[in-house]
């Protein structure tokens, strides 16, 4: 049987069968019914991209097309920031992506950290803004920050808006995440990179940084504390959203995810700075999700338990940052 009579067949079965097939396959290629009517008969053959919207479209997994499962499979993208507004797409593609999977009541994230969850940093306005700068300056070379040192007011309002959506709708959903000692290095390194190279415009904003990174680390050190999210109240409230924290002493993490909802799970794998490749192929998303339980079992959890072990993780934290704060502290490295 040809691909496309394959592709079909598997769209035909994730499909309301009341409805007009042909209208469906029009309406996903935004085409005629007479092109849809000719490339469902076989009488047209799809374009590779057609091919690829339709599998995009309906979720369909590469095993169902007669590929082996075993040596392909098939991944999305999104675009490549190159601008401002690029990664403000980015970030309203994250957010209907967590939102969407927050909707299922049996929702969860495994996520191994190799860095701190940008989502964190969002909850406090200069530390999310800082981050965006950071981004958006050192890592996509957007040239309208080219020469300029740090400032809020350089990063939009929207953005700040979008990043305290993405903290909310991220923890509305149980997570379990697996850290290590270097999880916090790359956020504390990026405060001193820009620090000794005078790119903040004076050393209160520098510390006001560092310090939005400890009340930071309070927040998920509560979270880990009680198992689960809390508000963002000052006096937080037990929010019933389940919170587990390992840590991983031998490995250094990748930053992979996998999401489960409904009786799908979904692969998120990380390149170019936040960017990220996703998959929902079947074999590969259970190994994955199979893989990180395995190394939630070689961790110790510290969130509910091991509170010994807790407050050493944290403390050890804590004091990099209290380095590079102490270095602030002693003055302008350019004076």
């Amino acid at each position: 049987m040809q691909k496309q009579e394959l592709l079909f067949d598997a769209i035909r079965a994730l499909v309301d069968p009341k409805k007009n097939f042909n209208e469906i396959i029009a309406e996903a290629l935004n085409t005629s019914k007479d092109a849809a009517y000719r490339r469902v008969k076989g009488l047209t053959t799809l374009s590779f991209d057609e091919g690829i919207a339709l599998t995009r479209h309906f979720n369909i997994p590469s095993d169902k097309l007669g590929y082996n499962k075993n040596e392909y499979v098939f991944f999305q993208k999104d675009h490549f920031i190159k601008s401002e507004e690029g990664l403000y797409q980015y970030f309203e593609n994250t957010l209907k992506l967590l939102e969407y999977v927050g909707s299922f009541p049996n929702a969860q994230i495994l996520y191994s950290c190799k860095d701190i969850p940008i989502f964190y940093q969002f909850r406090f306005r200069e530390l999310g803004m800082f981050k965006m700068y950071v981004w958006l300056k050192s890592i996509y070379n957007v040239g309208k920050l080219e020469g300029e040192h740090y400032n809020l007011n350089s990063i939009p309002k929207k953005f700040q808006e979008i990043g305290y959506k993405l903290w909310k709708a991220y923890t509305r959903i149980p997570t379990v995440e697996i850290w290590n000692d270097t999880s916090s290095l790359s956020l504390i390194k990026q405060i001193e990179y820009f620090w000794e190279s005078g790119m903040f415009k004076d050393q209160e904003e520098a510390l006001l940084i560092c310090e939005q990174v400890r009340e930071m680390i309070r927040v998920i050190y509560k979270h880990a504390l009680m198992g689960n999210r809390t508000t963002d109240d000052d006096d937080p409230v037990n929010t019933g959203v389940k919170y587990s924290l390992y840590v991983n002493d031998l490995l250094i993490m990748d930053n992979h995810v996998v999401m489960q909802y409904g009786p799908a799970k979904r692969l998120i794998m990380p390149y170019a700075g936040v960017h990220f490749i996703n998959t929902m192929d079947e074999e590969m998303t259970e190994n994955m999700y199979e893989y990180l339980i395995q190394q939630t079992k070689r961790s110790a959890q510290i969130s509910n338990y091991s509170e010994k072990e807790r407050n050493k993780f944290f403390i050890r934290m804590r004091y990099r940052l209290e380095q590079v704060e102490a270095n602030i502290k002693k003055g302008n490295p350019f004076i």
